[in-house]
């Protein structure tokens, strides 16, 4: 497989994950402020929302939902935003077309040409749940065609290694920005209302809040718990280890191995053993440093990926 192939496929996958959970966090970030626990604090949770989307803003001036979503998710001038990220799927993919099926490139088509023609001028925040339920559906088409229209051999897993990567990453920044909010507007644990609602936030934000419920049946919710979960549960698709198991999985079955492969995969066992080892998930302090280490760590198998497939 060429280099350029590998890389284009790589970039589909984040790029795809990415728009995914911007959307979600933006869509779930913004409903909370109608809720009775965050109804004075609508522009902290704004100015939460451009900090996950990574969007330059002027901290002076008075923010408007509508602005808000208007530049985080429709402002194809800014490439941090939603539309811009799945173009980028598109273009990633026009590169090599040859290399996917027609069922994908059609999916993948529509769900760019539905976000390029949205009417960005005439949008009110009115309308971003509908619109967030149009992305949902093209989002797992897209994923359906993925795993039903592809031959699982090297242009699947280098899909799937540039979806995982971006999973983990995008959990990681997700905890770390809700334990900051919370710590916050909770006045470190002492709005207990706030804090437990902000947990609840969360759960939603990764779309783990039933499977949460079911594990503690109902019990009162915890950090401890909701970490173990988020982070460290393998059976929970979206958690950190059960996102960065997949990718050691896809990255392993690579077929047209380069040298340095196999140092490749064995160093990153030996990180991932040191990941499931950790069960200190009643100290937020140790959380924190954890996911630092963890982050560090994707970053680094980023710049190798580049390094041993990509050049």
């Amino acid at each position: 497989m060429l280099a350029r192939v590998a890389q284009n496929l790589y970039w589909m996958g984040r790029y795809m994950e990415r728009a995914e959970f911007q959307t979600r966090y933006a869509v779930v970030q913004y409903f909370s402020t109608l809720e009775a626990p965050m109804l004075d604090h609508a522009d902290f949770t704004l100015r939460s929302i451009l900090y996950m989307s990574g969007t330059d803003y002027d901290s002076k001036v008075e923010l408007s939902d509508t602005e808000v979503i208007r530049k985080v998710i429709f402002d194809a001038s800014d490439p941090t935003s939603v539309v811009s990220m799945v173009n980028n799927v598109r273009e990633n993919a026009r590169g090599i077309r040859n290399n996917i099926s027609t069922e994908l490139w059609e999916s993948i088509n529509k769900w760019n040409l539905y976000c390029k023609d949205y009417n960005r001028q005439t949008f009110s925040i009115s309308k971003f749940y509908a619109f967030f339920e149009q992305m949902r559906g093209h989002v797992a088409m897209v994923k359906s065609d993925m795993v039903h229209t592809l031959l699982h051999r090297d242009v699947w897993h280098f899909l799937n290694i540039g979806v995982y990567l971006e999973r983990a990453f995008q959990v990681m920044k997700i905890i770390r920005s809700k334990i900051s909010d919370y710590t916050i507007l909770s006045n470190d644990g002492e709005n207990r209302v706030l804090l437990l609602y902000q947990y609840h936030i969360l759960l939603k934000c990764l779309e783990a809040f039933d499977i949460h419920q079911v594990l503690t049946r109902g019990k009162l919710m915890n950090s401890t718990g909701i970490f173990e979960l988020v982070i460290g549960n393998m059976d929970f698709p979206r958690s950190v280890n059960a996102s960065l198991n997949k990718y050691s999985y896809h990255l392993k079955a690579i077929s047209e191995q380069p040298t340095g492969h196999d140092q490749l995969c064995d160093a990153l066992d030996l990180s991932l053993k040191g990941f499931w080892e950790f069960n200190q998930f009643d100290s937020e302090d140790m959380i924190i440093q954890h996911l630092e280490d963890v982050n560090q760590r994707v970053l680094k198998l980023h710049t190798q990926m580049d390094e041993l497939f990509f050049q």
